[in-house]
């Protein structure tokens, strides 16, 4: 599905990132946040399409929950709740999987170093983007790009 997405709009699949979060989440063995319904719908599509624009257009630095909320015109509890019972993760650990999913598609360039990706996607260094990617993907970025080398020559 993410290869789908390499020549076309990232921002635009935001269904796609949000099914891979839900999927990434349990490979790491993260339960999402636990949202009994308690009248709080979970977020529409345009609203996740919004959720999702504005992370990915903050890979580089941090936001503010309120900030993000108040963009969908909601409080910060309700967006917490309503994001966590969508997405099932956090705002925070879906930054994190999109910093990681840019991270594998970049992998796959070969002129590109593992600092370079890191610092792409919003790191601060190469060993933070090798802990993260090894939560998400339960490899190193480098075993990764041998994998991807190797089925490429397959």
């Amino acid at each position: 599905m993410m290869d789908e997405t390499e020549n076309g709009n990232l921002s635009s699949d935001y269904i796609a990132w949000t099914i891979v979060a839900n999927v990434l989440a349990k490979q790491a063995n993260m339960a999402g946040p636990s949202v009994a319904y308690n009248g709080q719908a979970p977020l529409s599509e345009a609203q996740m399409k919004r959720v999702h624009d504005y992370l990915f257009n903050r890979l580089h630095g941090g936001f503010q929950i309120a900030e993000l909320a108040a963009t969908l015109g909601m409080s910060r509890t309700s967006f917490f709740k309503r994001f966590g019972r969508t997405a099932r993760v956090t705002p925070n650990q879906y930054l994190q999987i999109l910093r990681v999913e840019k991270a594998k598609i970049l992998l796959r360039n070969e002129n590109l170093t593992l600092i370079e990706i890191a610092f792409a996607c919003g790191y601060a260094d190469q060993s933070h983007l090798a802990r993260f990617f090894k939560r998400y993907v339960r490899m190193s970025p480098g075993r990764y790009r041998s994998k991807m080398r190797e089925e490429d020559v397959a």
